[in-house]
Formats: C-alpha cells, structure tokens, sequence
C-alpha cells in the first residue's frame, strides 16, 4: 500500500496545481491520497483522485504547529463531529463499495476524547483508523502501546499502530 503526500483539500481549486502535484502510474496501487482539512471540502476532492487511487486518508495526526494553527492535523483530535461529519460525506459521495475512507490520529492526553473520536469516526463509515500514540506535544516520548490498545478494543474495524516500531521484533513484542 502506498500513501501519497498530504494535501490540503482545497487543492480542487487549482488544476494547474492539483495536475502539477499529483501524478501517478500503474505500479502506485494500492494508493491512498492523504488530506488535510478541517472542512468537509474534502468530499470534493475525492472526483479528483478517485479515479487514481484506490482510498482517501483524513490526517487528523500532523503536529505541525503551522498545521494546527490553521486548523488542520492533531487540532482535530478536538473535533470529533467534525472529523465524523467529514468520513460521512466523503464516504456518501463515492459509489464505489472497495474505496476506503481512512483516518490518521494522535491521541489526546484523555483517552476518552479519543476512544470518542473513533467511535463517531466508525458510525460514520471509516475504513480503518491509524493511531499514531502520541499525543501532539510528545514527539519523542514513547509511544502509548496502550492507549493503541484501549482505542482497538473500543472498535469494531482495523486500528493501525503508528509509531517506534522500527523492527520486525518490535513488531513482534508488540503484536503480543
């Protein structure tokens, strides 16, 4: 599975742009387009890449200060209705049953807030949810296996876990 570089969702407003930034071939599949809003606008995007890829990704994760102060990434974590309000329209406006809709997250400090997000993001009909376990402020902290953990049982679709495993061992002590 690939994943290619975030864009930001208004980027349907600029053919010039969206032609000169997104490209793919045959060989990018299974390809995932990854966004970054903070509006539904993402529901327009999807007739620009849907022909070319076979899922949208909503990155809710980013803790880019810029990102967030513009609404945008791990600010998100703090908006479930909205986070859910995009999966919906998204997923409402394709047709296409084997397209996923699929959102990166960090956790919030309350893992409450995020068992939350993912619930609403689930009834909204996401695919899957990539849990990156940190929260926004800790970019060198160990991750939280166990807030990964919590999330994964509080849902009935595939969670991912996103961050430290750098090995097939890791992955190993992880799994267990």
């Amino acid at each position: 599975m690939l994943y290619s570089n975030d864009y930001a969702a208004d980027f349907v407003k600029s053919v010039k742009a969206r032609d000169s930034e997104f490209t793919t071939n045959q060989g990018d599949q299974p390809l995932i387009v990854q966004f970054a809003a903070k509006e539904a606008q993402v529901s327009r995007c999807r007739k620009s890449v849907c022909p070319f890829a076979s899922g949208i990704d909503l990155n809710c994760g980013c803790p880019q200060r810029w990102a967030m102060a513009a609404g945008y990434g791990a600010v998100l974590v703090n908006q479930p209705e909205l986070v859910s309000d995009i999966v919906r329209q998204v997923r409402n406006q394709i047709n296409k049953p084997s397209f996923s809709v699929s959102v990166k997250i960090r956790i919030h400090s309350d893992i409450t807030r995020t068992v939350d997000l993912c619930r609403k993001a689930e009834a909204a009909g996401v695919s899957w949810i990539t849990v990156h376990g940190r929260t926004h402020e800790e970019r060198n902290n160990p991750v939280h296996y166990d807030a990964i953990k919590t999330i994964k049982e509080s849902l009935s679709l595939p969670v991912v876990a996103n961050g430290d495993i750098k090995s097939l061992r890791e992955v190993r002590i992880f799994i267990r």
